[in-house]
């Protein structure tokens, strides 16, 4: 089975409040979308997904714009608020992690921080495809890779 989905819960009103806290943390917000909208600051990049389930084909689009924006830029950091989410896609995580995240590693993002979903069965989906795809990355990819999970938008960046 490659999608997961346990949970109905709206999330409407953190969504309203993650997006006014962005603007809060100095972030200028680059792209608003149905799915997804995509902020960013001098050196950050930050993805707030808006829906409990993003098609493969819309996450791809909004994730190729990240790339272009991270191309006429110095960016060095991702964050990425999963929160909405109540599906877990492990295609979608494979493109994301084998595909975007090695592109973007080459433009000189390396700094992951990303805030999942409060579901137990989401983080143990996570845990259990991650490992497997990080082996997939050269030993010297790995170690530019800086990876942490945080619980808030202001945390993330923080860190």
């Amino acid at each position: 089975m490659s999608a997961i989905s346990m949970d109905t819960t709206d999330h409407s009103t953190e969504i309203a409040q993650a997006l006014e806290e962005m603007k809060n943390l100095g972030f200028q917000q680059r792209i608003d979308g149905r799915f997804a909208a995509v902020f960013t600051t001098s050196d950050e990049i930050a993805c707030i997904l808006k829906e409990s389930y993003v098609p493969i084909d819309e996450f791809k689009k909004v994730f190729v714009q990240m790339v272009e924006i991270a191309r006429g830029g110095s960016y060095h950091k991702f964050i990425f608020d999963k929160r909405a989410l109540t599906t877990f896609h492990q295609p979608t995580m494979e493109w994301y992690f084998l595909h975007w995240k090695r592109e973007m590693l080459q433009l000189g993002v390396s700094k992951h921080r990303k805030i999942l979903p409060n579901l137990r069965w989401f983080e143990q989906a996570v845990a259990i495809a991650r490992n497997p795809l990080l082996e997939q990355f050269s030993a010297e990819e790995r170690s530019q890779l800086d990876i942490k999970y945080c619980n808030t938008l202001e945390e993330a960046h923080q860190s």
